[in-house]
């Protein structure tokens, strides 16, 4: 085992995150060279398991037990409530942005249609 508990590491710890990374390496290398077939069976089931996480076009952190705390129902509910709160600002952001864009297409046709026109007025005047 690779002594997570007799450790005390911690999965948020980068640290103990690397060498329990290095320790699952070890292992697997040592596994590699003694036990193939355990080996090659857990390529398959890896590739089953990434291929399902790509079917279902879902992040692995979604279905990791240590990460339970970012699908909660809780925090659901907390994203939810920011999205209400801050709803106006985003409201506020999209007037103050879009429409003022949406705006200056309209004026910009607006006025190269009366520019035309004074230049037609301009061009027949000058004919008489």
């Amino acid at each position: 085992m690779i002594g997570v508990k007799k450790h005390r590491w911690n999965y948020k710890n980068l640290d103990h995150e690397l060498k329990m990374s290095q320790q699952i390496a070890a292992m697997v290398n040592a596994a590699d060279v003694e036990q193939h077939s355990v080996i090659d069976e857990l390529n398959e089931k890896c590739k089953a398991y990434f291929k399902n996480l790509n079917t279902l076009k879902i992040r692995d952190w979604l279905v990791n037990p240590h990460h339970k705390s970012k699908s909660k129902l809780a925090a659901l509910f907390v994203r939810t409530i920011l999205l209400f709160v801050f709803s106006p600002l985003w409201i506020r952001g999209l007037l103050g942005n879009y429409l003022p864009y949406k705006s200056s297409e309209k004026l910009l046709i607006k006025w190269c249609v009366m520019l035309n026109s004074i230049r037609r007025l301009t061009w027949l005047s000058a004919l008489f």
